[in-house]
């Protein structure tokens, strides 16, 4: 065994919190998610570059946008659709024929 390991099983044995400060990848959870927007804010939001803000504020409006524009275009087209239908009368489904 090498003196690390043995060292490093002390500490934890020692420090219930050591587990929490090692740096272990939290994969797949909300808190692993809000620890890489933690660190990636200060690269989205920094304090003196305005251009920069307002960009990123740009891009989530547009993204936003995007998102409002593919759910709605479905539901545009059913009211087209049956616009069209009720204009449209087929001769050979009418009831006096």
């Amino acid at each position: 065994m090498f003196r690390g390991e043995r060292g490093r099983r002390g500490r934890m044995a020692d420090d219930p919190d050591a587990a929490k400060r090692e740096n272990k990848p939290l994969v797949g959870t909300l808190a692993a998610d809000l620890v890489v927007m933690r660190k990636m804010l200060p690269y989205l939001w920094p304090k003196n570059q305005i251009l920069l803000r307002v960009q990123v504020v740009f891009s989530l409006l547009l993204l936003v946008a995007a998102k409002v524009f593919t759910v709605t275009t479905p539901i545009m087209y059913k009211y087209a659709i049956d616009d069209l239908a009720d204009e449209f009368v087929f001769p050979f489904f009418t009831a006096s024929g």
